[in-house]
């Protein structure tokens, strides 16, 4: 997530949780609600004010509820009134009330510090409204991340707008960065993780602005081969010339230098390889 447009969240939270609250979400609910799984454990990442969250919660959905803006969430617990509890994740005790597990954390999440929400996984993942925040580079991490935390045939729920009004380094008047990528792009990239598309969307802003346009991707983690993310991954250099003709090889954990056991860091392959596959050269779009 772009450090600057996490402060600009920061910011103005308490009006971002109003404006978007208050949003019209029909359009987007009903989607919710005819593709995921009724009773589904959902990552939410993303949730801003928790509009989203507690519309599930609200309806037999177990949500943990994420954003890299303190300031956000706290505007979520301030609204999140007397029908829903919010508790810190992971929850230890049990609630009767229904209830939202909320973290504060930043996607793609920093391997470093072995997060351990990585290590768990959920029946859907929802990102709303995120990753045209996400530079380029860190685009792969956040789709390969997002994968390992959705269980064989999960489902990804992936909305992004076109049409903001944005300066030439893709950033509004409030520094927000909005790389708004074809839907066309961010398909390919998680097909190429597995994915089959289920449904697109499209659908008219909600808070009634008529030159944003939203599209949501619905998108199905492959069960037929049973591979694991770091089996897809080596398929994916196995069968890319690109990074086969860049001398690296794959050792099941580490992309290393040909005749090295030195590993090379993880954003080296995600660039080289979305770059080859979506029309980047050097570092730029063609």
């Amino acid at each position: 997530m772009d450090e600057q447009t996490v402060k600009a969240y920061d910011a103005r939270a308490a009006d971002f949780a109003t404006r978007h609250g208050a949003a019209d979400a029909s359009e987007l609910q009903r989607i919710l609600l005819k593709h995921l799984p009724a009773g589904a454990r959902v990552l939410e990442i993303g949730c801003g004010c928790g509009r989203d969250a507690r519309f599930l919660v609200e309806r037999g959905f177990r949500v943990v509820a994420t954003d890299a803006s303190a300031g956000m969430l706290e505007a979520f617990r301030k609204s999140a009134g007397d029908q829903v509890r919010i508790v810190d994740y992971p929850a230890t005790e049990f609630c009767y009330l229904p209830f939202v597990e909320i973290l504060q954390a930043t996607f793609p999440l920093p391997l470093a510090s072995k997060p351990a929400i990585l290590s768990d996984t959920f029946d859907a993942v929802l990102a709303v409204a995120v990753i045209m925040h996400l530079p380029d580079t860190d685009l792969f991490e956040f789709a390969y991340q997002l994968r390992q935390m959705l269980k064989p045939g999960g489902t990804a729920v992936l909305s992004v707008s076109e049409g903001r009004a944005v300066d030439a380094a893709s950033r509004d008047h409030q520094g927000r960065l909005f790389r708004e990528r074809p839907p066309a792009e961010l398909t390919l990239l998680f097909e190429r993780l597995g994915f089959t598309l289920v449904a697109r969307e499209k659908n008219a802003d909600a808070m009634g602005r008529g030159d944003v346009q939203w599209t949501t991707l619905i998108l199905r983690l492959d069960t037929v081969s049973g591979a694991r993310p770091v089996d897809q991954i080596e398929t994916i250099i196995n069968r890319d010339r690109t990074l086969r003709s860049a001398g690296r090889c794959w050792d099941g954990t580490h992309l290393t230098r040909s005749g090295s056991n030195r590993p090379l860091p993880r954003f080296w392959m995600r660039q080289r390889w979305w770059r080859s596959r979506v029309g980047y050269s050097a570092g730029k779009r063609t």
